[in-house]
């Protein structure tokens, strides 16, 4: 099994291809520096390994860096942690797991501005750099699921 040092490792790599093709196939440096941090951040923090509930590497690495607010992050994502089998589709497939720890980790904003009434209006820049995040979440994924399948 890949250890989380080496799906870092990966997610790193693949940073700066994923920014290169994303601009040549798109076009837009925000889109891309979007996916440079979706693959070689973000990717890291929210990795397929959240259905875990021993703390991994990026664990402690958030933790680490973000003290408290690291520990609230975590406490938010323990539920998702027991209640998923590790390695198991819903958190370990390309696609679908991606778009499942992102619902998961926006849901209480998206339920709150449900509550609330309120509809944030977001800049076109920001919804971009957001896709480009996702974009490069979801390459940072597939290296994941690639590397588990070795195993």
């Amino acid at each position: 099994m890949s250890s989380g040092k080496d799906h870092a490792r990966a997610s790193k790599f693949l940073a700066l291809p994923v920014a290169v093709a994303s601009f040549a196939v798109v076009d837009d440096p925000v889109l891309a520096l979007g996916a440079v941090l979706g693959c070689g951040i973000v990717g890291q923090v929210l990795s397929p390994d959240l259905d875990q509930s021993d703390l991994t590497r990026s664990d402690w690495l958030v933790l680490k860096r973000a003290g408290v607010f690291g520990g609230l992050w975590l406490a938010w994502l323990y539920p998702y942690a027991v209640a998923i089998p590790h390695r198991h589709p819903l958190s370990h497939a390309p696609v679908v797991g991606t778009v499942g720890r992102v619902l998961y980790v926006t849901l209480p904003f998206l339920v709150g501005a449900r509550l609330l009434d309120w509809s944030p209006v977001i800049p076109a820049v920001v919804v971009r750099l957001l896709v480009g995040v996702f974009f490069g979440l979801l390459i940072s994924d597939v290296a994941h699921w690639a590397m588990d399948q070795k195993h």
